[in-house]
């Protein structure tokens, strides 16, 4: 169930369907968003770290998405990453320019 409202008065989001229960079992029901942003950045440049050391061989190598269920390689996997999250960041964004409004 999505919440009605996405950021509280100080920028800190509240509630939504995705990743809701994980702050709440950390005992706090919202994040600022610079922390958020901040481990956003954070995972990403861990994951470009990761991807760094493999080799060609390890990058082609294909496995079942568990949710999608279709075959992906490690590079169709990290493009479709990078792509969800964009999708998300251009989300948080419409609704930050909103609520500004």
């Amino acid at each position: 169930m999505a919440s009605e409202r996405v950021l509280d008065s100080h920028g800190s989001i509240v509630g939504g369907r995705h990743g809701e229960s994980r702050y709440r079992d950390r005992g706090s029901p919202s994040a600022p968003v610079a922390e958020i942003v901040w481990r956003l950045t954070a995972g990403r440049e861990a994951l470009v770290r990761r991807l760094e050391v493999r080799t060609e061989e390890q990058i082609g190598i294909v496995a079942i998405h568990p949710r999608l269920q279709k075959p992906m390689r490690l590079v169709d996997w990290v493009y479709f990453v990078a792509e969800h999250a964009d999708h998300h960041l251009a989300q948080a964004q419409r609704v930050i320019t909103t609520l500004k409004s």
